[in-house]
């Protein structure tokens, strides 16, 4: 799949290495058949965009004739992968006639050969599009951090209505901030579930994904010493 290896794409539990061509789920590998990977990675390269059936089948199978059958039992049996019908999670809409949207939220983020300590390996990629008028938003969360540095914690809310740019707000924030200091950086996300779930699984996954990262071992060994419990609620890390 060119064209996709110089990133790594994360929805909900899952991550995404079109590169060295794996999946995975909180950490842990997940066997995909090369095909079915073939018709995720071209999914979710566009996601939120339709995907005409003739051009997914084109792009997966490039030098091959095969029967939208073929594409049908991909998708089924890439539903199944990602849980779907378990889960009440939507990743794969179907749109009658024409194809197929990858709808979950997706983060891209780009590979790093190398970073400080407490960095990870994977750096979020910058926004597409420049800030507007959160010069003062930045420069308080920078005051925030400079609070936190010298002993004194805290908890920073940003809040707002739906896409006023929360996210970018706080990644331009994370990259100015790791330009500055070296700090460990994690982030975790809230999604819809259906029946009971896990209160602090964004606090997990960030977790999770920085003992992933450069210097995680030194993250795993920390938390076996001071929070073993947490450490108990992930492990794929052992």
């Amino acid at each position: 799949m060119p064209g996709l290896a110089s990133c790594v794409y994360e929805f909900g539990l899952f991550r995404l290495d079109p590169g060295e061509r794996r999946l995975f789920r909180e950490g842990r590998p997940i066997a995909l058949r090369a095909k079915i990977f073939d018709t995720l990675c071209v999914l979710v390269e566009v996601h939120g965009h339709l995907v005409d059936k003739d051009d997914l089948i084109h792009r997966v199978w490039p030098d091959a004739v095969v029967e939208e059958g073929n594409l049908a039992h991909n998708i089924s049996a890439l539903r199944k992968t990602l849980g779907e019908p378990a889960t009440g999670q939507k990743y794969v809409e179907t749109v009658p006639g024409r194809g197929y949207r990858f709808v979950a939220e997706v983060r891209e983020v780009k590979r790093r050969e190398s970073g400080p300590w407490g960095e990870s390996r994977l750096q979020a990629a910058k926004p597409a599009f420049a800030l507007v008028q959160r010069r003062n938003e930045l420069q308080r969360l920078d005051q925030c951090l400079e609070r936190a540095l010298s002993g004194t914690r805290q908890v920073v809310l940003v809040s707002g209505e739906a896409g006023i740019g929360k996210t970018t707000l706080v990644d331009a924030f994370a990259e100015q901030a790791r330009g500055k200091t070296a700090l460990w950086y994690g982030y975790g996300q809230c999604l819809d579930h259906r029946g009971p779930g896990e209160a602090y699984m964004p606090v997990l996954e960030a977790l999770s994904r920085m003992c992933r990262g450069t210097a995680g071992e030194d993250l795993i060994d920390f938390l076996a010493r001071c929070a073993p419990t947490w450490l108990v609620q992930m492990p794929w890390l052992s």
